[in-house]
């Protein structure tokens, strides 16, 4: 019983430990590195529209160029001419390609080495995945996780995790809650997951921040101009904060 006891005391410190990126805090830098800082984000059901590119737009604004990196699309990237503005468009640079063809591949190793190539490379790669990837080419941090603000949500979250897990993954995972209602429901959902994967899987979830539900169907509101429509902006730019605090290097920055 004792041996019980201290071991949840040491899960629920280790819980609050990695739930602090809910909290506002100072950005920390990380050790520096040459090449793109390349993050593979795993959509769970109900989050397969997480928005990418909207992501990379949050990174132009603090400073970061960044590319989307798609099997099935090839390389899609952001320029970076006026970091200040959020809704600069993105344009895109050559696809990965195979052989010397000229289409998107599958192969998730050629489409890294295409983006570590490309001149300029990016500052920061995200990576749309599946557990079916795993285990991941060398080179990439931490995974991502995009997980509804639900019960099937976590759920299936739990589930990813497992596989990961099954297929060697030992270190910490990330997770943005999406859909949420408000950051209560977020903290709840996130919470679960974590626990369960602590407790079961002996894996360390940290919280990248979370998405607001989206509007009702023909709503006429703009989700990245200012007011309360803008609150996917803001969300945006804090889960590209948490993702600058802990993944990528200070010093590595768009010149």
């Amino acid at each position: 019983m004792a041996r019980v006891a201290q071991t949840s005391s040491a899960s629920k410190e280790r819980l609050e430990r990695i739930s602090h990126h809910f909290l506002s805090g100072p950005e920390r830098p990380v050790p520096s590195g040459a090449q793109p800082v390349l993050v593979p984000v795993l959509p769970m059901p109900g989050a397969e529209d997480f928005p990418l590119v909207l992501l990379t737009q949050a990174f132009l604004a603090r400073g970061r160029s960044s590319a989307v990196l798609d099997p099935r699309r090839g390389v899609r990237t952001a320029t970076r001419p006026d970091p200040s503005d959020l809704s600069h468009p993105d344009v895109s640079v050559p696809p990965a390609v195979r052989g010397g063809g000229d289409g998107p591949t599958s192969d998730l190793a050629t489409l890294v080495d295409a983006a570590r190539t490309h001149k300029p490379a990016p500052d920061v790669c995200l990576v749309p995945v599946t557990t079916d990837d795993w285990p991941l080419p060398a080179g990439f941090v931490r995974p991502v996780l995009a997980v509804p603000a639900h019960k099937d949500g976590v759920r299936e979250a739990y589930r990813a995790l497992k596989r990961v897990a099954a297929a060697g993954h030992v270190g910490p995972v990330g997770v943005v809650i999406t859909a949420a209602p408000d950051e209560a429901s977020a903290r709840l959902h996130f919470e679960k997951l974590a626990e369960g994967a602590l407790r079961f899987l002996e894996l360390e979830v940290a919280s990248y921040g979370c998405l607001p539900a989206p509007p009702a169907p023909h709503a006429p509101v703009d989700l990245l101009g200012p007011g309360p429509e803008g609150l996917l902006a803001t969300a945006l730019d804090g889960v590209a904060r948490l993702l600058c605090t802990d993944l990528i290097p200070a010093d590595t920055a768009s010149a």
